[in-house]
């Protein structure tokens, strides 16, 4: 049985592989965090060279957040079934927005029950 944070740590490596699957580029940090029955990753450093270049106007840093909506659209499957497996809980929804700015971008996944206990 692993503990809490041994649980948010593997949470944490699913979105990196994830984000070097679907990107070429890992974040430069990624924290992950249980509350109640949501789970929550911050990932820094996830803008590749190109959308660096893009994030200088407001234009590209929408056109950013499009793009990523769609990569997760495409390879949500995968990502909620590791997910699901490492926390033996299913994911009701999924919520994530990035940042131009700052590079950054967060996760927060509902799942069908409390997850910050029982560890």
């Amino acid at each position: 049985m692993m503990t809490k944070g041994q649980a948010e740590a593997k949470i944490g490596e699913i979105f990196v592989k994830y984000e070097k699957r679907d990107t070429g580029l890992g974040a430069a940090e990624v924290k992950a965090y249980f509350i109640k029955d949501a789970v929550y990753v911050r990932m820094k450093g996830v803008l590749t060279h190109q959308e660096k270049t893009l994030s200088e106007t407001k234009d590209g840093r929408f056109e950013i957040k499009i793009l990523r909506a769609k990569q997760l659209d495409i390879s949500r499957g995968a990502l909620v079934k590791e997910i699901e497996e490492a926390l033996k809980a299913k994911v009701m929804s999924v919520h994530t927005d990035i940042s131009g700015n700052t590079g950054d971008r967060v996760f927060v996944l509902v799942m069908d029950k409390i997850i910050d206990t029982g560890f």
